[in-house]
């Protein structure tokens, strides 16, 4: 019995006495907070900064291989016809840096897209240019060389 009425008063005695901090805890806390919190909103804006940047690489460079595939079959199209096309694909996606611009340079047997956009201080560039192929001209150069390789061993 007495080792029960012991391991009561022990209790009782903890339960009344407050819990007690150290200050330097809370200097601790006070200082670390802030540094974490600074951590977590820094990675948050990473992830929306590359997130950003994928879509607008990828939506240069479909922009890039649609005026590549429009001069190479059709005509050379107009700069800004594929800077309302690269606006086109860029509306409706879910982007941090809301403002975009846009230019487009179309050189002889080039087209370079080059998209900017901002946030606040952030500031993101990407560009990306594609050559006019002729793929077909090249196949059908082979087949010429082939068919007369073939002429030609067969004549000997």
């Amino acid at each position: 019995m007495k080792k029960i009425f012991a391991v009561r008063t022990i209790m009782e005695r903890w339960q009344k006495k407050p819990l007690e901090l150290q200050a330097g805890f809370t200097v601790e806390a006070a200082a670390i907070f802030p540094v974490i919190f600074l951590v977590w909103i820094l990675s948050v804006y990473m992830l929306f900064y590359y997130h950003d940047k994928m879509i607008l690489t990828g939506t240069v460079y479909e922009t890039a291989a649609v005026g590549s595939e429009k001069m190479r079959l059709l005509k050379k199209p107009q700069a800004e016809e594929l800077e309302e096309y690269f606006q086109e694909r860029l509306r409706g996606k879910m982007i941090f840096f809301a403002g975009s611009t846009v230019r487009v340079t179309i050189s002889g047997k080039e087209i370079s897209v080059e998209a900017e956009a901002f946030r606040k201080r952030m500031h993101l560039a990407v560009r990306g240019s594609m050559k006019v192929t002729e793929p077909e001209s090249y196949l059908r150069i082979g087949k010429r060389l082939k068919e007369a390789g073939e002429e030609y061993g067969s004549g000997l």
